[in-house]
């Protein structure tokens, strides 16, 4: 049987039943998509987020990809490790939460101007 988009049924259910925080303890300092894939979403980005504005990098780790050329008035980073955000010197401050545990950021509603979540697919399971 397939969903609303065609694709089969848990075709992005987890593999496992394990929380989040147990894959995410140790810290992965590695590039999760290759040049190409870095160089096309850093032009995206210098494209469509404000220059002067407030991000948001969500599911972040050491490296946000933004333009290095930029500098953005705030950039703030989620992710699920805390070495690995500490790591990233674009993000101003960062915090951690499991979202398919507790799906309301701790921002104030209207604070951001843009965002990516370029990693997201893999923190994100269907529930």
């Amino acid at each position: 049987m397939e969903d609303e988009l065609g694709l089969p049924r848990g075709a992005f259910a987890k593999l496992d039943d394990e929380d989040d925080e147990v894959f995410y303890e140790p810290p992965r300092l590695v590039y999760h998509i290759d040049d190409g894939a870095i160089a096309a979403l850093t032009g995206f980005y210098r494209s469509v987020l404000p220059r002067d504005g407030v991000l948001l990098d969500l599911m972040s780790s050491w490296v946000s990809h933004l333009p290095p050329d930029i500098a953005y008035k705030e950039v703030v980073g989620h992710g699920m490790n805390a070495a690995e955000l500490a790591a990233n010197p674009r993000l101003s401050r960062w915090f951690i939460q499991n979202l398919n545990r507790e799906t309301t950021l701790p921002l104030d509603g209207g604070s951001l101007d843009g965002g990516g979540a370029p990693r997201g697919r893999a923190f994100a399971a269907a529930r």
